[in-house]
C-alpha cells in the first residue's frame, strides 16, 4: 500500500514551490509530483539529482525523503541473515541500493560537463586550494567505493574545474588546473568503468591522458596510461593491453605511484596472485589466497575486489559455503561496488541452485538483485 511521503511535501512547501510550480521546474506534469508524494511512483533515477538540487538536499536526504520507513523494510527482510551479526547496520543496505540508483541518473550529467569542457555554464569558480580539497575528496569517494557520494558532487565539480581551465593564468596555474582536471576525471571513470558506461569510460580515459601530459606530470602521464589499459582489457583485446602495460612502465617508475593515482605494492602482487590461480584454476594458489586477508589500509574497493574474485574461485571449486562467505566479505568492505559487480551476481545465482534454503544466500541474493539460472 502506498505511504504518503509527508516530508517530500513538506520539504517542497519550504522551498516555496508548489506542486505545479515545481513540475514547471522539473518538466513534469502536477500529476506526477503529486504520485510522489502520495508514495505511488518515484522520481526517475536520471531526474532524482536535478530535483535534489531544485529542494536544496542532498541526494542521500532527497533518498530519505522518497524512503521514510527504509529501517523497518531492511529489517524485516534481515531477520535470521545477517542482522544479530556485530557492526550490520540494516539501513545502510538501503541507503546503497537508492544511491546505486543515483549513479546511472549522474551519467547522462557527467556526459554533459563533458560535452560542454569548452563552453561550460557560468557559475562560481572558487580558488584552487578550495576545488583541490573536494578533488581530494572524490577520489576518497572512488577508492572506498562511495558511488553515490561521488555522483552527487562529480557534475558541478567538472564543470567548475572547466571554468577555472579558462580564467587560469598560462604556466603554474594552468598546470595545476589540468592536474586537479586530470585527478576528477579519474574518479569519474570509477563510476563508468565499475557501472559498465564503456564508451564514457573510454571518453574519460582519454581526456584524463590529455590534462595529465597537460599538468606536466610524469607520475600522472604514467598513470593514465596504466589506467587506459583497461579499455583494452573490457574488450578483450590483450594484445594491445599488453602493449599499453608496457608503455606505461615505460612512462615512468611504476613503483612510485601512490594509492592517489594507481594503487602498487606487496598487498596488491597478492591480490594479483589470486588473480592468476583463479584464470588456472590452481586449487593451491587458491586455498593459500584463501589464508590471507587485505588490510584496512588498503582502498575498499580494492578489498572487496579481492574477495569477489576468491568467492569466484571457491565456488569454482565447489566450495560454496565459502563462496557466499567472501561475499558477504566483500560486502563489509564495499557495499556498493559489491552489489553492482556482475561476478557477484552470477555466483549468488549459481549458489541458489545449489542452496536454495539457505537464508544467508537468499538474502545475499535479493540484496544483489540476483536470480536461480
Amino acid at each position: 500500500m502506498a505511504k504518503p511521503r509527508k516530508g517530500l511535501a513538506a520539504r517542497r512547501k519550504a522551498m516555496g514551490y508548489s506542486q505545479e510550480s515545481l513540475a514547471e521546474r522539473l518538466r513534469v506534469t502536477p500529476g506526477t509530483v503529486g504520485r510522489w508524494e502520495q508514495g505511488k511512483s518515484n522520481p526517475e533515477a536520471w531526474l532524482q539529482p536535478h530535483l535534489a538540487k531544485v529542494l536544496d538536499v542532498s541526494v542521500q536526504e532527497l533518498i530519505d525523503l522518497l524512503n521514510p520507513r527504509a529501517d523497518e523494510r531492511v529489517e524485516a527482510r534481515s531477520i535470521g541473515s545477517r542482522s544479530d551479526q556485530p557492526g550490520h547496520d540494516p539501513r545502510r543496505a538501503v541507503q546503497n541500493s537508492y544511491s546505486l540508483d543515483s549513479v546511472h541518473g549522474v551519467v547522462p550529467l557527467v556526459r554533459r560537463a563533458l560535452d560542454a569542457f569548452d563552453l561550460p555554464d557560468d557559475g562560481p569558480t572558487r580558488p584552487l586550494i578550495e576545488i583541490a580539497a573536494d578533488v581530494a575528496r572524490v577520489n576518497e569517494h572512488r577508492l572506498e567505493a562511495r558511488y553515490g557520494a561521488l555522483a552527487e558532487v562529480l557534475p558541478d565539480l567538472l564543470a567548475e574545474l572547466a571554468r577555472a581551465a579558462q580564467v587560469a593564468r598560462p604556466g603554474l596555474q594552468e598546470q595545476q588546473v589540468a592536474l586537479l582536471r586530470a585527478l576528477a576525471l579519474r574518479a569519474a571513470d570509477g563510476i563508468a568503468f565499475k557501472f559498465g558506461y564503456l564508451d564514457l569510460s573510454s571518453r574519460l580515459i582519454d581526456l584524463m591522458r590529455q590534462s595529465a601530459a597537460q599538468a606536466n606530470d610524469p607520475l600522472l602521464v604514467a598513470a593514465a596510461e596504466y589506467v587506459r589499459t583497461e579499455t583494452f582489457f573490457a574488450s578483450g583485446d590483450l594484445s594491445t593491453a599488453g602493449h599499453a602495460l608496457v608503455k606505461a612502465a615505460s612512462e615512468s617508475a611504476l613503483s612510485n605511484l601512490d594509492d592517489q593515482h594507481v594503487a602498487f605494492g606487496p598487498q596488491s602482487i597478492r591480490i594479483h596472485e589470486l588473480a592468476v590461480a583463479t584464470e588456472l584454476r590452481d586449487p593451491i594458489g587458491i586455498e593459500r589466497a584463501a589464508t590471507w586477508h587485505p588490510s584496512a589500509e588498503l582502498p575498499a574497493e580494492r578489498r572487496s575486489h579481492y574477495y569477489i574474485e576468491l568467492s569466484s574461485a571457491q565456488h569454482d571449486l565447489g566450495h560454496h559455503e565459502e563462496a557466499y562467505v567472501c561475499i558477504e566479505m566483500a560486502r563489509d568492505a564495499a557495499p556498493q561496488h559489491t552489489r553492482e559487480h556482475p561476478q557477484v551476481k552470477g555466483t549468488l545465482a549459481s549458489l541458489l541452485q545449489h542452496r536454495p534454503g539457505n537464508n544467508r544466500v537468499v538474502e545475499l541474493a535479493a540484496w544483489a538483485g540476483a536470480r536461480a539460472i
